[in-house]
Parts: C-alpha cells; sequence; structure tokens
C-alpha cells in the first residue's frame, strides 16, 4: 500500500512540474500569426471601409507593420485595378 502511494504521489508530482505544451517549430507559427493578427487588427481600425482604396491602403498598412516586425508580406486581397 505504502508503494502504491508512493506512486501516486510521484505521478502527481511529475503532472505538475510538466509543461503545458512542449516548445518546438510551432512556437515560431504561433508567433507570427499573433503578429499577423495585431498588425491586420491595427490596418482595420486605420481603414474601416470596405472600398477599393481602403483594401489597398489595408494591404500596404499590413506589409508594412510585418516588415516592421521583420516578417514577410501577405498575399494582397484587395484587386488590383
Amino acid at each position: 500500500m505504502a508503494m502504491l502511494t508512493a506512486l501516486l504521489g510521484l505521478g502527481g508530482a511529475m503532472l505538475l512540474t510538466t509543461p503545458a505544451r512542449a516548445g518546438g517549430p510551432q512556437d515560431g507559427a504561433f508567433a507570427r500569426w499573433k503578429a499577423d493578427d495585431k498588425c491586420v487588427s491595427a490596418a482595420q481600425k486605420q481603414f474601416p471601409d470596405h472600398d477599393l482604396l481602403s483594401q489597398q491602403r489595408k494591404d500596404d498598412a499590413v506589409n508594412r507593420c510585418l516588415a516592421s516586425r521583420g516578417l514577410p508580406p501577405r498575399a494582397p486581397t484587395a484587386a488590383s485595378d
């Protein structure tokens, strides 16, 4: 019985000290998505309209924001003509 209690105690301690998620290559993707979301949100606040000119300005603002964070630009969402 004492052995079982000791094993359960050890298992519980291991669960408490185990990190919630393991680090890895996905951390870079999560950071990029988070930065992308922040840039898009800021651009949406700057240019809330949905006409062509506002869409192009939004795209430019997002790309400038991403460039300032050292990230690659997004594909344009506005039509080119």
